[in-house]
């Protein structure tokens, strides 16, 4: 486990810092080797035996990647009980992401029928997976732009974990559809993340993703690949959640935005791999 340490900043402590001293006592432990390898790794091509290695290596992967595997969603008579068996079932491309699932669910000690957490996780999981696809558009690197993905929303976590109330009285209409800095401003005196940038440099994080992470919203401040990278990935995520809840008006203006910043025909075919690749992650999160 990681110790909030004295030594985040010099000088005052701000009221984030503060407030992470007094409530998080341990923070999770979190490994970005593991996240940058299934990010690197080549799952429609990759070698079966290498990534049930990996998936074995990380309990909450295995749990969440046979749960849906064995869900409704799925219709199969006979249980699948192995890795292999679900990599079968499942197809490479949705394993990524479930893996993933299960890993930020397992490092945050998360329980897999929380819905507002099954929500949080998904958006995170859905940003890094747009982020890892349009990097190659925007020049930045593939695996860091996945965990910069993965790790833009942690803030939100951190609050799930240690302020339950707190946070469920902020997203009372869910956690990930709209930009609630102002209220956890209003109630915390910090925001997500603020909290977020904190909780990545205690996990001794790259600067270039601890960057990205504190502009992620203010496209102003976006000055490089990764960050902008980031950027779209957040609205590509936003956009996917606005269809999938009907929000039509606001998936429209996501979409527009998207298309003019890379391009109408590279949207469509980013959208289209980074659904595919989540489905069954949508799928479980429902469920």
């Amino acid at each position: 486990m990681t110790t909030v340490s004295d030594e985040t900043q010099a000088g005052p402590a701000s009221a984030a810092e503060t407030w992470l001293k007094q409530h998080s006592g341990e923070l999770p432990k979190f490994n970005p080797a593991f996240a940058s390898l299934i990010a690197k790794l080549d799952w429609e091509a990759g070698d079966v035996h290498e990534l049930e290695r990996v998936i074995a290596t990380d309990p909450g992967s295995v749990v969440c990647l046979l749960r849906v595997a064995n869900s409704p969603f799925f219709g199969l008579s006979k249980r699948v009980d192995s890795i292999r068996h679900a990599l079968t079932v499942l197809g490479m491309s949705s394993v990524r992401s479930i893996v993933m699932r299960g890993y930020l669910i397992d490092t945050f000690g998360l329980q897999l029928d929380d819905q507002l957490a099954g929500d949080l996780v998904t958006h995170s999981i859905v940003t890094g997976l747009a982020a890892r696809e349009l990097a190659g558009v925007l020049k930045a690197p593939e695996d860091v732009a996945f965990v910069a993905g993965m790790l833009h929303g942690v803030g939100k976590l951190m609050l799930l974990v240690y302020a339950r109330e707190l946070i469920e009285r902020i997203y009372q209409d869910g956690a990930t559809a709209t930009d609630y800095t102002a209220d956890e401003m209003g109630v915390l005196g910090f925001d997500h993340i603020e909290l977020g940038v904190l909780t990545l440099k205690l996990w001794h994080m790259p600067d270039n993703i601890i960057e990205a992470v504190r502009d992620y919203q203010d496209i102003g401040r976006c000055d490089t690949p990764l960050k902008q990278t980031l950027f779209a990935a957040y609205q590509l995520a936003r956009y996917l959640e606005c269809l999938r809840r009907q929000n039509r008006e606001e998936a429209e203006s996501l979409g527009q935005q998207l298309v003019e910043r890379i391009g109408e025909k590279r949207f469509g075919g980013v959208v289209k791999r980074v659904n595919a690749e989540a489905t069954a992650m949508f799928a479980l999160s429902a469920g």
